[in-house]
């Protein structure tokens, strides 16, 4: 299962990796894909070393990959503090009641979202096999899904 916050281009991902008797092994993944949008302090690219330096854009090459690493890290520390201090005893079923009920949208019915009922078990074991199966639960006793 994949996780995905993104604020821009740049995203920050987590990974479920593998599973124990305790939980699940996370691993968080940070991808900077507009760099521009953070900061380095450095000199203008050819300025002479007398000119000060400033906090310019973050450049996508190898010059401003240490800051890079820097900021990916620092992001990454703070995702995962912020994750480790929730401690809820929710069940992903109560968490996804809310979208499985219809609802209006600009004065307009809307449909409910039902297959989440049947997706959010499956990825809550941490068992999910086959995907087709968790989808059509009903259907998976055909011969043509036997085999999986």
């Amino acid at each position: 299962m994949r996780i995905k916050h993104r604020l821009g281009k740049n995203s920050i991902k987590l990974y479920d990796k593998a599973y124990t008797q305790v939980g699940a092994v996370l691993r968080p993944e940070v991808t900077l894909n507009a760099p521009q949008q953070f900061r380095v302090f450095r000199h203008k690219a050819g300025e002479p070393e007398d000119v000060p330096i400033q906090w310019r854009p973050l450049r996508a090459g190898i010059a401003d990959l240490h800051r890079c690493a820097e900021v990916s890290q620092k992001a990454l520390d703070r995702y995962c503090t912020a994750l480790a201090q929730v401690d809820d005893t929710t069940t992903l079923r109560e968490l996804t009641q809310s979208i499985e009920k219809p609802v209006r949208w600009n004065g307009r019915p809307v449909r409910a979202f039902r297959r989440t009922r049947h997706l959010s078990a499956a990825y809550g074991s941490g068992r999910m096999k086959s995907s087709q199966r968790a989808m059509k639960p009903e259907s998976s006793n055909t011969p043509r899904y036997a085999r999986y």
